[in-house]
């Protein structure tokens, strides 16, 4: 990805711009036109700010959606804990459609501000004037929303046997050592009989 794991890390490294080079070079050199008229849309359509802008707002994204990962991959994890993750991985994304991550990248290349990004000049505006001042762009906002809607989305659909799970019933909730250990004296049971009969 054209951001990097530090803010820093992407105006250092240079992926962005080596891109879009490699892009325009397409565009201008190549024979095959089926590769030349896309990579030349392709070019234009990296150099607005728009794009630049988009890519960070999907870095704050995807590291939410990552720390998500990451929890439901460990392994004592349990369902109570799972489902607060998840509710609080939903309601971060929400967020995000009004709100960018503080202290994330969206809010970082927007407090810089400049018309660039690794060296390459951007067009365009990510700020409209309104009565009230400047706000993001209307275009901008309504990309913003429908990723913000289409993960929230895919998270519900994914996952909605566990935000959907009623509490379960007090004779569950009760199932204590007595029970546990009257289980296990099948189990032994069972294991001993299948060994018998091996035997």
């Amino acid at each position: 990805m054209f951001v990097g794991r530090t803010f820093a890390s992407a105006y250092a490294n240079g992926q962005y711009a080596s891109v879009l080079i490699h892009i325009e070079d397409l565009s201008v050199h190549s024979k095959n036109t089926d590769i030349k008229g896309p990579a030349k849309h392709v070019s234009v359509e990296m150099k607005n700010i728009h794009f630049v802008a988009y890519c960070h707002f999907l870095a704050d994204l995807f590291s939410i959606l990552g720390c998500l990962s990451l929890q439901m991959q460990r392994d004592n994890i349990i369902l109570p804990t799972a489902v607060s993750h998840l509710k609080e991985t939903i309601t971060q994304v929400e967020c995000l459609r009004n709100h960018p991550e503080p202290d994330g990248y969206l809010t970082k290349f927007m407090i810089k501000s400049t018309q660039t990004f690794q060296g390459i000049p951007l067009r365009g505006s990510l700020q409209e004037q309104t009565k009230r001042g400047k706000s993001i762009s209307e275009s901008f906002q309504s990309e913003i929303e429908t990723a913000e809607n289409l993960t929230t989305q895919g998270l519900r659909k994914r996952f909605s046997i566990l935000l959907n799970a009623k509490k379960q019933p007090s004779d569950v909730i009760s199932y204590g050592r007595k029970e546990v250990e009257s289980d296990m004296l099948v189990i032994l049971m069972l294991t001993a009989g299948q060994h018998i009969l091996v035997n």
